[in-house]
């Protein structure tokens, strides 16, 4: 195998299905974590560059190529999600929002008096 043969068929592939590519991590790369589309896109480049060099035979190169989108946004998902749970506020618990200090805004309280109004709603309706 010649040093050009792997970047042709890297190429090759790249030009087939390239837009498959970016489709596929668009669709499932959600917007609201701020996942920049193109970074994940390059990331699923790199993976594919990994696998033609290694020199594997692709038998069905669209399913390879959806597959490595998919895994590449989920990858990104998953440390995005895992950088937000490692940041911790720092201060003290003063600063913890009204809800959770404040027994008038406890979760119970809150269903109590939803709950209250609804009657309240259906008593005035008749």
């Amino acid at each position: 195998m010649s040093a050009d043969e792997p970047a042709s068929r890297y190429e090759h592939l790249l030009e087939r299905y390239e837009l498959l590519l970016r489709a596929v991590i668009r669709r499932h790369c959600p917007p609201a974590l701020g996942i920049d589309v193109r970074d994940v896109e390059q990331d699923a480049r790199l993976r594919l560059w990994k696998l033609v060099e290694r020199e594997k035979e692709l038998d069905d190169p669209a399913s390879y190529l959806f597959r490595i989108a998919v895994t590449t946004t989920i990858d990104a998902v998953r440390r995005v999600l895992s950088r937000k749970e490692e940041q911790l506020p720092d201060g003290e618990p003063a600063e913890l929002p009204a809800m959770m200090t404040n027994p008038n805004e406890a979760p119970d309280a809150v269903a109590q008096r939803r709950e209250l109004m609804m009657k309240i709603r259906a008593a005035l309706a008749t």
